[in-house]
């Protein structure tokens, strides 16, 4: 005869419902372990990738079996093109056509108040990195490249522009620039001058851009110690090639050097 009893039943559930339990504990530790480990190489693989990447551009500009080439460049004072920098993403971004735009508040932003409050997009810091500053590219990949005011990173710039750089040109002696240039490379650059000043084509002008205070100026300065390192380096080697054209020209009977100012 069947006898119903309650006190079995019970334990039974209780023990059904710890097993279901311990199960579900099971399966949540076996998943947090299989996203720690799908995170972990994905982080594995973004490091392999980035020093990858950092070994393919130093191979890539300096070690590739390309033969002699002449690299060059022309660069900007420092505080100049991060004023520049600062309107130019700003007109760029007003033109943008598409729906998505910056906030007001950035569109909007005043240089000066940007630097003086201070604003992060306007605070350089040692030890950090920063897109629109020029030491970086001429150092390379490393990560002591990309830190502000790395004392490693001027040293290694200036071997790499000496190395591999025919002529770095400033934009601030364009003239002296472009002369340098065309006795450089006249293949490429004859006659670049007189096309420079007769042309009058001068695209990507900010008409808009506010007058920024020296102080203002100064107060940027003081942290970019490095960059204009730099930048004084550039341009004394830049003087140096040029006056080395003169005293050429001179020797030669020539005096088609042109106004440099």
């Amino acid at each position: 005869m069947w006898e119903y009893n309650a006190h079995h039943t019970h334990s039974q559930t209780c023990r059904q419902k710890q097993l279901y339990s311990l199960q579900l504990q099971d399966i949540r530790q076996k998943k947090r372990r299989r996203r720690r480990a799908t995170q972990n190489r994905k982080t594995s693989k973004k490091y392999s990738i980035t020093q990858q990447f950092r070994q393919a551009c130093v191979l890539h500009q300096f070690h590739q079996g390309f033969g002699e080439i002449n690299i060059l460049n022309i660069i900007r004072e420092p505080v100049e093109r991060i004023i520049s920098s600062f309107f130019y993403r700003r007109m760029v971004a007003r033109q943008n056509k598409t729906k998505v735009k910056p906030s007001a508040y950035w569109l909007n932003k005043k240089f000066e108040h940007c630097v003086l409050t201070p604003d992060p997009e306007c605070t350089f810091l040692e030890g950090h990195n920063y897109s629109v500053l020029q030491l970086p590219y001429f150092c390379g990949q490393e990560p002591e490249c990309q830190q502000l005011n790395d004392p490693g990173a001027i040293q290694k710039a200036k071997q790499n522009i000496e190395r591999y750089y025919s002529v770095v040109g400033t934009l601030e002696e364009m003239n002296i620039t472009l002369q340098v240039l065309e006795a450089a490379l006249p293949h490429f650059f004859r006659g670049a001058y007189h096309v420079y000043h007769t042309l009058g084509v001068h695209r990507n002008q900010n008409l808009h851009k506010e007058q920024v205070k020296e102080e203002v100026k100064d107060v940027l300065r003081a942290n970019l110690s490095a960059e204009y390192e730099l930048y004084y380096f550039v341009q004394q080697r830049l003087y140096q090639q040029y006056q080395t054209l003169v005293e050429s020209k001179k020797k030669e009977g020539q005096i088609s050097v042109y106004n440099v100012r």
